[in-house]
């Protein structure tokens, strides 16, 4: 998981091999992120029948409060974008 602190928003960029959209889940507090991803396999031939999981959970302590109403995350090629609006200081003084 790599963190970007931009001027206006903050990325975090999460490698999820083989994981689709419905697989994972990303919640945002005002100074965290929580990513959750799981990913269940079943394989079946004439003589057994098995079900594989894989799962994991990561949380990020973000550098600044963020506003979580404006939240974008995107999943390309296993890699998970999650863009963070930094909360505006002077629009929530006034």
């Amino acid at each position: 998981v790599k963190t970007v602190d931009g001027d206006h928003e903050i990325q975090i960029v999460a490698q999820v091999p083989g994981l689709t959209e419905k697989d994972v889940d990303v919640q945002v507090g005002t100074d965290i992120v929580t990513i959750k991803g799981e990913k269940k396999e079943e394989k079946k031939d004439n003589k057994s029948f098995s079900t594989v999981s894989e799962s994991f959970v990561r949380t990020v302590q973000l550098p600044c409060k963020v506003n979580g109403d404006k939240v974008k995350a995107t999943l390309k090629d296993g890699i998970l974008t999650v863009s963070l609006p930094k909360h505006d200081q002077k629009a929530a003084s006034k």
